[in-house]
């Protein structure tokens, strides 16, 4: 499309629904217009000959349950929009990083959908998992905690060969081995190892529990991740205080855990971000 045109909608405000669905909400319509208009001159500024341009924000894929810390078992992923401006022309194309965004304590995440990560027959697989997070009457929400520490190489090697050796669908077998594993992971090693296994069957539950739309289990299961995480693994003890105190104050509104990098993610009732 022409960039004088998508500038011409920009003004106009005919790509004001898409800008609130990107950024979860309509308080940030004005500073995303700035943003693509100002996206734009500069694309056209280095590159004058390209007129006809593809402008979207980047995708990524947000871990909300199981985990990547460790190559085992399923993972649900929230697909959203990044903060980032990519524009493609015919020949060239510029990403634009948000480097003025103020570092705030909490922030809402737009999520787009859901995808299941199989990482049970070796090779990854992925499925989408039909649930419209946008009618639930939740929103995903940020909350900055301290930086998970960092799992060793070689103890997530150590924690993902055991696991490796166990069924998903049945841990009897894990968990009546304790002794011999003891044997091969240290106590942490072994008390996060419990936890991945427990994030795993979580993982496959919740993408279960949005495919029926049960939104009140999908909850249940993420407040289960963060006390695990909370009790079990040693790397998120800085981010444990953090997700107690988030618990507490949530009450049974909404739901919390702790992600991968040490922040809390919250669920919480749209009518509570009023």
């Amino acid at each position: 499309m022409k960039i004088s045109v998508i500038m011409q909608e920009i003004l106009s405000g005919s790509r004001d629904s898409s800008f609130a669905s990107m950024s979860g909400g309509s308080q940030q319509i004005m500073r995303l217009r700035s943003r693509y208009i100002d996206a734009m001159e500069q694309f056209s500024t280095k590159f004058p000959l390209e007129d006809d341009i593809e402008i979207s924000n980047l995708r990524k894929k947000m871990i909300v349950g199981g985990t990547s810390l460790c190559d085992f078992g399923y993972v649900l992923a929230a697909e959203s929009f990044t903060n980032d401006i990519i524009i493609k022309g015919e020949k060239n194309s510029m990403t634009f990083s948000d480097t003025a965004e103020e570092e705030t304590s909490a922030k809402q995440i737009p999520v787009s959908g859901f995808t299941l990560i199989d990482n049970t027959a070796g090779t990854p697989s992925e499925r989408a998992v039909h649930f419209d997070f946008s009618g639930s009457g939740y929103a995903l929400c940020i909350k900055r905690s301290a930086a998970a520490e960092k799992l060793p190489e070689e103890s997530a090697k150590r924690i993902a060969d055991v696991l490796k050796e166990v069924d998903p669908d049945d841990t009897d077998n894990f968990f009546d081995s304790f002794p011999k594993i003891r044997k091969y992971l240290s106590y942490e090693e072994l008390l996060a190892a419990v936890h991945f296994l427990g994030e795993s069957s979580r993982a496959l539950e919740e993408a279960e529990a949005l495919s029926c739309g049960d939104t009140e289990r999908f909850l249940h299961l993420v407040n289960d991740s963060g006390e695990s995480a909370a009790m079990l693994f040693s790397g998120m003890r800085d981010s444990a205080a953090e997700f107690v105190l988030c618990r507490r104050s949530i009450g049974e509104d909404g739901a919390a855990r702790i992600g991968d990098d040490g922040n809390i993610q919250i669920f919480l009732p749209k009518y509570l971000l009023l």
